[in-house]
């Protein structure tokens, strides 16, 4: 499998993706068609690519609505509206949480930009209800067409391959890792009864025990294990700097043992001093 294409795929240009707010309004189209995993964009279906764009210029008009009241009308709700839709922003941008997962609970800012802000002279039930409808429906449609996404090459029973790699990692006497992947950790945490303590890359994470205790397992010369999907070239690369071997599990997970700091620092492992 091409690891490139499975982690990647933003659907604008690189030229484009530059630019700041054409990369924002990326991310809006990919939250609003919901492909995405994590942070990664993934390919649209043809219906999944309309409801994107569809959401997207219904962001924009109530982005330009939200202005114009607020600016030029003077209205009182549509600036509390536009400083929530703004405060949001810039929570994100501190955060630096920025990806289309992160977009989704602006939906509700724009819903009601709509509703407050539609220029509905007669009927405005009835039209409040037509775009409510609308997006529903976007939203209907979007999940409806959506593909289910591994980065993998083929199904497989989670569960039972989950088993054998904390079976596989136990056996080695392994009881701190370090996964490659975002969500792995959770999952071996979680299968091992967190008898593998394992961490991801980030120092700041939900469980700052896990960070503590794989960091501190790592200084102290423990033996500790690098794990991940095994199509990710990392697994090899680092294995060969530790002169080891990557371990296979059901040609779907991997690892290897006693990774270096170094090397783990430069495929974006965090520590703290």
């Amino acid at each position: 499998m091409d690891v490139g294409n499975a982690w990647s795929g933003p659907t604008l240009s690189i030229e484009l993706e530059k630019i700041g707010f054409l990369k924002t309004l990326n991310y809006f189209r990919h939250a609003w068609g919901g492909n995405f995993y994590l942070y990664e964009h993934l390919p649209f279906t043809t219906t999944g690519n309309w409801s994107a764009w569809l959401g997207l210029a219904l962001t924009l008009l109530a982005i330009g609505l939200g202005l114009y009241k607020s600016i030029v009308k003077k209205q009182f709700w549509s600036r509390v509206l536009m400083l929530s839709f703004t405060a949001l922003f810039v929570m994100l941008f501190l955060l630096k949480f920025w990806g289309p997962r992160y977009f989704l609970p602006v939906f509700e800012i724009i819903l009601l930009l709509l509703l407050f802000n539609f220029p509905f002279k007669k009927k405005p039930f009835t039209y409040s209800f037509i775009i409510v409808l609308l997006l529903n429906t976007l939203a209907s449609w979007s999940l409806i067409s959506f593909q289910p996404y591994y980065p993998w090459d083929r199904d497989f029973s989670i569960t039972a391959s989950l088993n054998k790699l904390v079976d596989s990692l136990e056996k080695d006497e392994t009881r701190y890792a370090y996964s490659l992947d975002p969500l792995l950790q959770w999952h071996i945490n979680y299968m091992s009864e967190e008898r593998i303590v394992t961490r991801w890359e980030d120092t700041e994470d939900r469980i700052p025990e896990y960070v503590e205790k794989a960091s501190k397992a790592l200084k102290e010369g423990k033996r500790v294990a690098c794990v991940g999907i095994l199509a990710d070239w990392r697994l090899e690369q680092g294995a060969a700097i530790s002169q080891t071997e990557v371990v296979s599990i059901d040609s779907v997970y991997g690892y290897f043992l006693n990774p270096e700091q170094e090397w783990l620092e430069k495929v974006g492992f965090k520590f703290k001093d």
